[in-house]
């Protein structure tokens, strides 16, 4: 769905912050107004754009470090310390994603119950 809350495709790690900020707390027990809609949807987008963005870069890096593997010539323990401490660092990154994405999303589903009459 494309929401006026998405705004920096490009950019999730810029903008979803601040979506999170204009979230804040849902009541639950009230429907989303549309701005606050738009808001949770394009924070589910911007952290499942985000969450494949590293994890094909996670793939590549892998890729990259097998090849490296078959040079005769010997890779730098500082370069190495570098990519490992990067790759730790790209996975907690989905960790959160995946935990923003899918509370966005059960707040979208409640939402949609809700409007329906089917939650309370």
């Amino acid at each position: 769905m494309s929401t006026p809350a998405f705004k920096h495709v490009c950019r999730p790690a810029y903008e979803l912050p601040s979506l999170m900020r204009t979230i804040g707390d849902v009541d639950k027990s009230k429907p989303l107004d549309d701005a606050m809609r738009f808001a949770v949807d394009a924070a589910s987008s911007h952290a499942n754009n985000a969450k494949e963005t590293l994890l094909m870069g996670i793939e590549t890096i892998g890729n990259l470090m097998l090849q490296l593997s078959q040079l005769s010539d010997a890779v730098d323990a500082r370069d190495l310390l570098g990519i490992g401490g990067l790759i730790r660092h790209m996975s907690v990154e989905v960790q959160y994603l995946i935990d923003v994405e899918d509370e966005m999303d059960g707040i979208l589903k409640h939402d949609r119950a809700a409007k329906k009459g089917g939650a309370k």
